[in-house]
């Protein structure tokens, strides 16, 4: 059987596997924690089911010298519950803004994607120190 209708299709084939016995495959209760200050991770969290493969494509980070850095992040299964997180870094020059990712999973040929924002604040927690990068050289 040949599906000229794409628009409906996705939905098609949830409804076959729904017939089949398979759970729906989509994604749902997309979260992140926003607003997160610069040089601070932001997460995004979805339930997607097992079995899948999702990829997280974060949007252009503006920062304060005017560099846009985009970033799509490593593929990562969903957890036996069936829920997925992505973490990333806000770097520490970001300006207050709205990030857009798109979760995009594939799960037995079929893909389905769902967006959300990530806010970034403006900072009013003091900067970490970063840790050493080498072990101290000891005291005599």
């Amino acid at each position: 059987m040949r599906i000229l209708l794409l628009g409906s299709s996705l939905l098609l084939l949830a409804t076959l596997a729904a017939a089949c016995g398979e759970e729906e495959f989509a994604i749902s209760a997309v979260q992140t924690n926003s607003p997160v200050e610069p040089n601070e991770f932001a997460n995004v969290t979805a339930q997607v089911g097992t079995g899948a493969v999702c990829i997280l494509k974060v949007g252009e980070i503006v920062n304060s010298d005017g560099k846009e850095i985009p970033r799509t992040l490593p593929p990562k299964s969903p957890n036996h519950a069936g829920v997925v997180t992505f973490r990333f870094g806000i770097p520490q020059t970001a300006t207050p803004q709205a990030v857009p990712v798109n979760l995009s999973c594939v799960k037995n040929n079929v893909t389905v994607e769902a967006g959300a924002t990530v806010e970034v604040g403006k900072r009013t927690k003091p900067f970490r120190t970063p840790l050493p990068t080498a072990s101290p050289t000891p005291t005599p």
